[in-house]
């Protein structure tokens, strides 16, 4: 899976069917990333991962504008996004409104019912601190060969020693070139025996 993800970090730059969805991406990511031979940004990446894999059930840590949330949403019919956010203050209207998406206003820490998780993806507070606490609050909900994803491991000081020393049992731990020097943290939970 390792591989399959690392070449989707440099085959995701085509452009997204979905106009509003590409008119969001084109507005959030810069020019160049969308060359050949250059990685994509992460919601281009989400959106051919979710198209290839069609994961069901996915939770999102850090909801910002919701962009994530609909690239992780837009094509995957038979799944669902959970996003959670401490406030709506920035989600966009247009990310409201993607049917398979269900926004949550509540902390971050404050557990969301969701039994099983294919994909979870944190990028709350960057301290390193939450990013743990949030982890060990959903890992056990992660499915074996399910994957999670941290946002900007190498952002500040604090994510960085975070990142460095974070290696939990049962997971292959590496970085996807998909967020720039900011740093994109990926684990892939074993597979069950």
């Amino acid at each position: 899976m390792r591989k399959i993800l690392e070449e989707l970090s440099y085959t995701s730059q085509k452009i997204i069917p979905n106009k509003e969805l590409e008119h969001l991406l084109v507005s959030e990511e810069n020019e160049h990333l969308r060359s050949p031979g250059i990685p994509a940004h992460y919601y281009r990446f989400f959106y051919f991962l979710v198209e290839k894999y069609a994961p069901l059930n996915i939770l999102e840590l850090g909801t910002y504008t919701g962009i994530s949330a609909y690239a992780l949403a837009d094509k995957n019919i038979g799944g669902q996004v959970i996003s959670v956010d401490h406030t709506e203050g920035r989600l966009l209207a247009q990310c409201k409104l993607v049917e398979n998406a269900k926004f949550i206003i509540c902390d971050s820490l404050q557990k969301v019912d969701i039994e099983k998780i294919d994909i979870l993806f944190i990028d709350t507070l960057h301290d390193g601190k939450r990013c743990q606490a949030e982890f060990d609050l959903y890992e056990k909900n992660v499915v074996p060969g399910g994957i999670i994803f941290f946002d900007d491991v190498y952002l500040n000081n604090d994510m960085r020693t975070f990142w460095e020393n974070f290696n939990p049992e049962k997971y292959e731990k590496f970085d996807l070139p998909v967020h720039g020097n900011a740093g994109f943290g990926t684990l892939i939970k074993e597979r069950s025996e």
